[in-house]
């Protein structure tokens, strides 16, 4: 029996230490795949911005002729016998807005390039979404004739990594203005909401949805869409969606496609914050002010020098 009891406590112990070994393993697997899985995104970032580069460089070319010809009209006011304040001060508050526009655009694009690890911080969908339209070309906005927008500033905020995210939504828009592209009237929908079941509808997750009434999808290739590597254009990598929903899911989050009635819709979903007594709203990172946004052009998005120069 002592014998018995001695080679019982032996294998237990050893048992013991190969399930610490195997958790340690598992977990060393995990991080590496997480590290994969960052460093994956950061390439389909790179590559994403790549496709874009030529147009990135006309379009900050714009703002650049606008301050440059506001620069010139106002060096000849001021060279007038006569100065007309008024004039000089609106050049100048147009040469400020162009190159507020073009800062913006480039502070966009180097978030998106960097390689950086994964800094998860209360995050508005709203602001995500006002930061993600002007990294996008204006040639390529102008693919959709109408782009509503629905996003209430009431919204609660999500637990997230801002450049992530706003990788998904650069993804997404992208995706739906190239679906557009040879449509004559082209149609996107830009919506979040919250949605919870009837026991806890105000901490359900906050969903961002992006529909687009082009071309659709093949119901065939339906159950496809978010395989690495599949597509269905030429000039397509078919990484864009399964980065995306790996990013989100990687959130705690879930994405979702659908194609009916001349609609694709693309959502995805993110944990919202508790909302607390202080903030019913749940929004902790400051954006609060405002009214949902609805029915808008999609050039009536950009500044008004922009839109002139792009109609």
């Amino acid at each position: 029996m002592i014998w018995l009891a001695i080679v019982l406590a032996v294998t237990t112990l050893a048992l013991a230490m190969r399930v610490r070994a195997m958790r340690r393993e598992v977990v060393r697997q995990r991080a590496a795949f997480a590290r994969l899985q960052d460093m994956l995104a950061h390439v389909s970032r790179l590559s994403t911005l790549g496709e874009m580069a030529a147009s990135i460089a006309h379009e900050l070319r714009q703002p650049l002729a606008a301050i440059s010809l506001d620069a010139d009209a106002s060096l000849r006011w001021l060279s007038h016998e006569t100065v007309d304040l008024k004039e000089v001060s609106e050049g100048v508050e147009r040469m400020r807005e162009e190159a507020l526009r073009a800062e913006r655009v480039l502070r966009g694009l180097r978030a998106l390039s960097r390689r950086t690890e994964r800094e998860v911080e209360p995050l508005s969908l709203r602001s995500a979404w006002d930061e993600t339209v002007p990294l996008v070309p204006l040639s390529r906005l102008a693919h959709a004739e109408r782009m509503d927008v629905d996003i209430a500033s009431s919204l609660p905020d999500v637990l997230a990594d801002r450049v992530q995210i706003q990788q998904v939504m650069l993804n997404l828009l992208t995706n739906a203005l190239e679906a557009v592209a040879a449509v004559r009237t082209g149609h996107l929908r830009i919506r979040a909401y919250q949605c919870g079941d009837h026991r806890d509808a105000r901490n359900g997750p906050v969903w961002f949805e992006i529909a687009d009434n082009g071309c659709g999808i093949d119901p065939r290739h339906l159950p496809r869409v978010f395989e690495p590597f599949f597509t269905t254009r030429p000039e397509g990598m078919g990484m864009g969606l399964a980065i995306s929903q790996r990013l989100v899911e990687a959130h705690g989050g879930a994405m979702t496609i659908r194609s009916r009635d001349g609609w694709t819709t693309v959502a995805f979903s993110l944990p919202a914050l508790p909302r607390g007594p202080a903030d019913p709203s749940g929004n902790a990172s400051g954006d609060r002010g405002g009214e949902p946004r609805q029915a808008q052009p999609a050039l009536a998005l950009l500044p008004d020098a922009l839109r002139a120069s792009c109609s």
